[in-house]
């Protein structure tokens, strides 16, 4: 019999756990599920930056220019500041305190990051291009990479 004949007759057998084949078949397991991880990791990260992307796209929505530096850093301390509002509303409803925490945490590292850090990220408003280019962004999460991101600081 030839190896095609000993391959398909093989497809039916059970495989002996400690056989080459099973090794195979356990490392392709493992990478198929740190693959996996790794892409929903992405996707994770891919809608969070979406969700920041589409506040500065709301708030330089009737703006045609570039930014100074100076307007950006006003734009992301107004950025950092955005779920102030929320905050309000969830302690006058009396809602979950784990979202009031989680909401407040966030402001705090993001409020860390931006006076002492390493800053935070926003996207290059300081070019003419990247502001029209978010003006005519329709929130696709694949045209994300097309937008350069900077890490603003509080002071210079």
């Amino acid at each position: 019999m030839g190896k095609k004949g000993r391959m398909a007759n093989s497809k039916n057998k059970p495989v002996h756990p400690n056989s080459r084949k099973a090794a195979q078949q356990h490392r392709s397991s493992l990478r198929q599920g740190k693959v996996a991880q790794k892409k929903k990791a992405l996707n994770v990260r891919q809608f969070k930056q979406g969700v920041d992307l589409m506040w500065f796209r709301e708030a330089v929505l009737g703006i045609d220019r570039a930014m100074t530096l100076e307007e950006l850093r006003e734009l992301a301390a107004i950025y950092i500041k955005r779920n102030d509002e929320q905050i309000a509303a969830l302690k006058a409803s009396k809602a979950s305190q784990f979202k009031i925490l989680e909401l407040e945490e966030k402001i705090r590292i993001e409020t860390q990051q931006f006076t002492s850090g390493h800053g935070v990220q926003v996207p290059d408003l300081t070019k003419k291009e990247t502001v029209l280019n978010l003006a005519e962004w329709d929130g696709s999460l694949a045209k994300l990479p097309a937008f350069k991101m900077l890490r603003i600081k509080a002071e210079a």
